[in-house]
């Protein structure tokens, strides 16, 4: 054969001379399309997608590869209302689609990638974005809803590989007051489909980024398309300060948060199958927390609060949490000279609406109330600093080494909770008029409880040592002329529950009791008892009876006078009005209570003297 002639029989082959033409084809399409696609898109987003958005529109270059349709844009940018500044840029969009998109007719991207995204927003002082233009624009856009319907079936899709890299976000809250940034964006998504055949795979999102310096992270692994909707995510938060998000609280609450750290580490699980279920499990820690009531001063600070949580589901509005730990927290509770309480927690300007529809329970109307359970609540080294300006003097009292534990408290109570713990309780400045004596030194009362209890019955044991009367001062100044000094320790058990409030007294001692009158050296010291001694009494508060079964006084002490005005020594004791008492409080209808009535047994008075 002539070598010459072999181009020319080789395309006398009707198939060979096909591929040929196909393959100039394609490669002209190619090269058609490389060079058209880029200016002609380019056009359209910086003309058309300007016109939509109300905004200018750039593209710094176009990339099109035809052959892997792969389309590359270099540094999108959209200006501000005024056209002074990027509101958002992104460095590079990486789109790379798949030739599967042809025969399934839904789009199919191989990887998609934006590296670079930084949006800007500005809050006004009168609370507008400075893109709310671009939202009433989308707002006013016309809808579809005259077209008739065809099929309520999604868009398919398939994207595999969705990565944003360095993403920025900053947020000027004029408004407010505030600025805030995020860095280091960076979100991963591997697949996210719901075509037929791809439902049930998994996905794995990741998401990342720092916020005012606190950092996010969160990881998922879910099956959205899947019929059980199932999704399993981890959410991370590493020391984010509150401070800055502080602002946005709704005014008029009766608490504000002032400082704060919070640290959380959740997973989250969404399942659909018969019904949805959340669960929310993990932990969350609260430090460096710092309340004020509704007037502004300090009400707590607390060095952290943890609380485990077992399972959340709000959803079936069930809260199990296992463990809540409360470290040195330091409640300021004061009372004002009219009476008001800081601690009344009632919103400041306004009052807390009731929805008329639930019951007394609380239960709503649309489902059953909620249901929470704790394992063990521990607060240790707390202190409750008392200021009480309603009574002269100002009674200061300090609450310190205040230790609780409480186990297994669930609501509603169907069952009794478990608690003990432990304070000391000691005077916090000046009470006194005039000296100390020197064996009234103490100033500090330890108490011991003990107990358990539902919100209908409760049973509590108490211990108290080495307890200064001086400590109740200010409340006897209220109607006692001259002071009282002495030691109080006590074990007692207090019952309450349908049959009203009972308290047992097993053993109660008064050491050194004195009533003294005047200050300095010209202290009087009116009656005195070394010691009195009570054992196994009790009292019933509801039926109001006493019964001791013995009472010992040891070296009582008493001068008894009456002047020349027929008045006895004990009644200049007593302030104004403190002598007659109150009126007895009415009963329910309108009878007066019954009186007390009391028993002793037994009673031993050992060394006594009367002047």
């Amino acid at each position: 054969m002539n070598p010459a002639s072999f181009p020319s029989s080789l395309f006398a082959h009707r198939w060979i001379r096909r591929l040929a033409w196909t393959v100039a084809a394609v490669l002209s399409t190619w090269m058609l399309a490389w060079a058209i696609v880029p200016p002609v898109l380019e056009h359209q987003l910086e003309h058309r997608a300007s016109a939509e958005l109300g905004r200018s529109l750039g593209v710094g270059r176009i990339e099109f590869k035809p052959w892997t349709l792969e389309l590359i844009l270099h540094d999108v940018s959209m200006a501000t209302q005024d056209g002074s500044a990027a509101q958002l840029a992104v460095r590079r969009i990486h789109v790379d689609a798949e030739l599967e998109s042809l025969w399934r007719l839904a789009p199919v991207v191989q990887s998609l990638e934006v590296d670079g995204p930084a949006l800007r927003l500005r809050r006004t002082a009168d609370g507008r974005y400075d893109v709310d233009d671009i939202l009433h624009r989308f707002a006013g856009a016309p809808s579809n809803d005259t077209a008739p319907a065809t099929d309520d079936e999604p868009l398919r899709f398939a994207v595999f590989n969705v990565v944003v890299r360095g993403g920025t976000l900053d947020v000027d809250d004029q408004a407010a007051d505030r600025r805030h940034a995020l860095r280091g964006l960076d979100v991963h998504l591997p697949f996210l489909s719901n075509l037929p055949s791809r439902r049930d795979i998994t996905v794995t999102p990741s998401l990342a980024f720092t916020l005012n310096g606190a950092a996010f992270a969160s990881q998922a692994v879910a099956t959205p398309f899947a019929p059980s909707r199932k999704s399993d995510a981890r959410v991370r938060i590493q020391s984010m300060d509150l401070e800055p998000y502080l602002p946005y609280v709704p005014a008029g609450l009766p608490v504000r948060l002032r400082r704060g750290v919070l640290d959380a580490d959740l997973q989250l699980q969404f399942v659909r199958e018969d019904r949805p279920q959340f669960i929310v499990r993990g932990h969350a820690d609260l430090s460096g927390v710092d309340l004020a009531d509704g007037a502004g001063e300090p009400l707590l600070a607390l060095e952290r609060l943890s609380v485990g949580i077992d399972a959340l589901r709000p959803l079936d509005r069930q809260v199990h949490i296992g463990t809540v730990a409360l470290q040195s927290p330091r409640l300021q509770a004061r009372r004002d000279a009219d009476g008001r309480l800081n601690l009344a927690l009632a919103p400041t300007g306004g009052v807390v609406a009731v929805d008329p529809a639930a019951d007394a329970s609380g239960t709503p109307p649309d489902g059953a109330a909620w249901t929470v359970s704790m394992q063990h609540l521990a607060m240790r080294d707390g202190s409750v600093s008392w200021r009480d300006a309603a009574v002269a003097p100002q009674a200061r009292l300090q609450l310190h080494d205040l230790t609780v534990d409480v186990d297994d408290l669930v609501w509603p109570m169907a069952r009794a909770a478990q608690f003990k713990g432990a304070l000391s309780v000691s005077n916090d400045g000046p009470v006194r008029v005039g000296p100390v004596p020197a064996d009234q030194a103490s100033t500090t009362a330890r108490l011991v409880f003990d107990g358990s209890g539902t919100d209908r019955q409760a049973t509590l044991q108490l211990t108290v040592t080495e307890a200064p009367l001086a400590l109740a001062a200010p409340y006897l100044a209220s109607f006692l002329v001259p002071q009282l000094h002495g030691q109080l320790d006590a074990s007692m058990t207090l019952h309450w529950g349908d049959a009203g409030l009972r308290l047992a007294v097993p053993s109660l001692t008064l050491d050194r009791l004195a009533l003294v009158h005047g200050g300095g050296a010209a202290q009087d010291a009116l009656a005195q008892v070394q010691r009195i001694a009570v054992s196994s009494a009790t009292v019933d508060l509801d039926r109001r009876t006493l019964q001791v079964d013995r009472l010992e006084l040891r070296q009582p002490r008493l001068a008894v006078t009456r002047g020349s005005d027929q008045r006895w020594m004990f009644e200049s004791w007593l302030k104004p009005g403190a002598a007659g008492g109150n009126p007895p409080a009415q009963a329910a209808g309108g009878a007066a209570p019954a009186p007390w009535t009391g028993r002793l047994a037994h009673a031993h008075v050992v060394d006594g003297t009367v002047r």
